[in-house]
């Protein structure tokens, strides 16, 4: 319980400073306060009160989670649709070639069979 409490305090104050700009005042506050509770229930001996706090500082990092995975997909779906739409579009094109070399070469759809010289 102890490990979990420590490894969960430590993603969550990295999370917090490598992407604490994109959450609001109030997040970062209730956040740094579930840390400080959390570290303050470790210093006792108390594994109920260790599981309730890390369980609230879960809910809280799940929250900052989903505000950086929000702001990391606003950043990249303009990117992702332009090479979406450029793929499909060479795609079209190339289709469309693929289909205009069948029409001015005589393609045959013949059988073969293997032969073996030795025999």
């Amino acid at each position: 319980v102890r490990n979990e409490a420590d490894s969960l305090i430590y993603t969550t104050e990295k999370s917090l400073s490598d992407f604490g700009d994109k959450v609001g005042e109030s997040e970062k506050e209730q956040i740094t306060a579930a840390i400080a509770s959390l570290r303050q229930s470790l210093e006792g001996g108390n594994i109920e009160d260790i599981k309730a706090k890390t369980e609230s500082l879960k809910q809280l990092s799940y929250k900052l989670a989903e505000v950086v995975y929000k702001a990391q997909s606003a950043d990249a779906a303009p990117t992702t649709g332009a090479d979406q739409s450029g793929a499909s579009g060479a795609g079209a094109s190339n289709t469309a070639g693929e289909q205009g070399n069948a029409a001015t070469h005589d393609v045959e759809d013949v059988d073969y069979e293997v032969v073996d010289e030795d025999q």
